[in-house]
C-alpha cells in the first residue's frame, strides 16, 4: 500500500518520473496533432484515396472481402511512406543530424 496521499510527492519521490519524460509525452502529443491535422490531410489531398480504391483483384466472387487483393491500397501507402522518408531525409540532412564533435565517428556504422 503506499504512503502517498499527494500525487505530486509521489513523483518527487520516485526517480525515474523527470521532467524530461513528462516533456517527452508533451512532444510526443504535440508531433501527433501535426501529423493529424496538418501532414495526413495534406497527403490526402496530393494522394486521394478514391483514386487507388479501382486497383482490387478479385479472386473469388462472395460476400467476404478477404479474397480481394487491394493492390492500390498497397500502391498508396507505398507513394505515402516514399514521400514522409524522403521528408525525413532532408530533414535531417538540413539539421546535420545526428551532431558529431570535430574527429568523432558514427559508431553505429563502424564494423566490430
Amino acid at each position: 500500500m503506499s504512503n502517498f496521499t499527494d500525487p505530486f510527492d509521489f513523483i518527487q519521490d520516485q526517480k525515474w518520473i523527470t521532467l524530461t519524460a513528462i516533456g517527452s509525452v508533451f512532444t510526443f502529443t504535440f508531433i501527433n496533432k501535426i501529423k493529424e491535422y496538418i501532414l495526413f490531410p495534406t497527403l490526402n489531398y496530393v494522394v486521394p484515396k478514391k483514386a487507388f480504391e479501382k486497383l482490387s483483384i478479385v479472386l473469388e466472387d462472395n460476400e467476404k472481402e478477404d479474397t480481394t487483393l487491394h493492390i492500390g491500397k498497397l500502391i498508396r501507402e507505398l507513394i505515402l511512406w516514399a514521400f514522409i522518408i524522403t521528408f525525413i531525409y532532408f530533414v535531417a540532412k538540413k539539421s546535420k543530424w545526428p551532431i558529431l564533435r570535430k574527429g568523432q565517428k558514427l559508431t553505429i556504422l563502424q564494423n566490430k
